[in-house]
């Protein structure tokens, strides 16, 4: 069971430490994480279902040595298919406001899988259908299915490639 954690920068610099703490009535974890290198302070309340799926995120977040508040500012929502892919998120900005967070949609995204598991498309969506990022991803495989290179397009442009080494070990037969 994690009941703390240190986020380090690439310099392996401490930025933040959080405390984790369960509640096993509702398969809830809470997060709270301090951000050393800001004056802001972060609660994240998650929630899993039973199967460990991460269903509901709500954000919680003070600024200026204020203390934290119950008022969320930003709930996500996960739905997972039978086999417990992730295929759909919302995200709901409430902003501090006291509202039902179902009336603050601001984005859905819909993923899309290859044969091996592999996310190969995701369309952002604004609460009024429009699409906000469509994200496509190729790959290349090796001889034993573990991609190699994997290419990212943002509205159809470049945004990133990535290029990984795989060095299997000799059977001994």
């Amino acid at each position: 069971m994690v009941v703390g954690k240190t986020y380090l920068n690439g310099k392996g610099k401490t930025v933040a430490t959080s405390v984790v703490s369960y509640a096993t009535v509702n398969n809830s974890t809470t997060e709270t994480i301090d951000w050393l290198s800001s004056e802001s302070r972060t609660k994240m309340v998650k929630l899993y279902d039973v199967s460990a799926n991460l269903i509901k995120e709500r954000l919680h977040q003070a600024v200026m040595n204020k203390p934290l508040s119950d008022t969320t500012e930003q709930v996500l929502e996960y739905q997972y298919d039978k086999n417990g892919v992730l295929i759909n998120t919302k995200q709901y900005n409430t902003w501090g406001m006291t509202l039902n967070h179902e009336n603050a949609l601001y984005s859905t995204i819909n993923f899309e899988y290859d044969s091996i598991g592999n996310v190969i498309k995701s369309i952002e969506k604004k609460a009024n259908g429009e699409v906000r990022f469509e994200n496509i991803i190729s790959y290349k495989y090796d001889l034993k299915n573990n991609w190699i290179e994997k290419v990212s397009f943002k509205n159809s442009l470049p945004e990133s490639k990535l290029v990984r080494v795989i060095y299997y070990k000799k059977s001994m037969q």
